[in-house]
């Protein structure tokens, strides 16, 4: 609440200075040639695009250099040419760098306050582990799973595979297809791959294009199955197009599996895995 409080009062404090430059400038329009009016509004700009794009200390840095610069004139030409300044000036002299530090502390806050809510959502993104187009889970349960599963495969001394799929051309379907088309193409194959799996199989939706299974407990002829029961199953999927047209794809995909032996993490048991799809053509 107090956070709160505070950019409220920093946006009046930023109205209430671009009040008072509005009336000084009005009142310079009346005594000053319109060249220099410009030239006091450009520097007004100027610095408060600077201002906020780089943040508080950026603006204190313009401020300081403002003030000393426009200070430095006003005394020189007030002492050496006995100028007699618009008591205005004086006040331009104090409520530009105000103005500039004014924003500057509203863009830090503004700074602040998406990185809090990028770490935020990071956060939930870490806590969602399900796949809102598929409803398989997602890379954050995949690796958090595969590691438990390496983990009681290495202690009971039990075989673990890990079998992935890869739809190929995905980037060229996603140019020939509706997003909700292909929506419907992401959830037959992955309706389809649980139903060549086993119940206790995790089956998950890695990456866009990628699906991966990992079968615990299961010899290397009951993974080649599951292969083969895939070939089957994903050559051919029915869409209906938003015209109302049905319509057949033709899916090209890539089927690897690997079991596990020696890696340490289950990331490099998931690009062992990968390196089998290169072999599957």
């Amino acid at each position: 609440m107090k956070k709160k409080y505070t950019s409220d009062i920093i946006f009046i404090l930023f109205m209430v200075e671009l009040y008072i430059i509005t009336i000084i400038f009005y009142e310079l329009n009346l005594t000053l040639p319109q060249n220099i009016t410009l030239l006091f509004l450009s520097v007004i700009f100027v610095g408060a695009v600077f201002s906020f794009l780089s943040g508080l200390l950026v603006s204190l840095y313009l401020s300081l250099f403002f003030v000393a610069t426009f200070g430095s004139f006003l005394l020189y030409t007030g002492i050496i040419n006995q100028v007699r300044y618009n008591v205005l000036y004086y006040v331009f002299l104090i409520v530009v760098p105000i103005f500039n530090l004014t924003i500057g502390s509203y863009s830090s806050r503004i700074k602040k306050t998406e990185q809090a809510v990028s770490y935020l959502q990071q956060r939930i993104d870490n806590f969602v582990t399900v796949d809102p187009v598929t409803g398989l889970d997602n890379i954050t349960a995949f690796n958090r799973d595969l590691m438990k599963s390496m983990s009681f495969s290495k202690r009971s001394n039990t075989s673990l595979y890990l079998l992935i799929f890869e739809i190929k051309y995905y980037e060229e379907l996603k140019a020939i297809y509706k997003a909700s088309e292909m929506e419907q193409i992401l959830k037959q194959a992955a309706a389809r791959f649980k139903q060549v799996t086993r119940l206790e199989d995790n089956k998950y939706r890695i990456s866009d294009h990628m699906f991966a299974v990992i079968l615990a407990n299961i010899e290397k002829s009951g993974a080649e199955s599951v292969k083969e029961k895939l070939r089957e199953q994903l050559n051919e999927i029915e869409i209906t197009k938003t015209n109302g047209n049905v319509e057949l794809v033709y899916l090209e995909y890539r089927i690897g599996y690997n079991k596990y032996g020696s890696e340490a993490s289950s990331l490099e048991l998931l690009n062992h895995t990968k390196r089998e799809l290169v072999y599957d053509v």
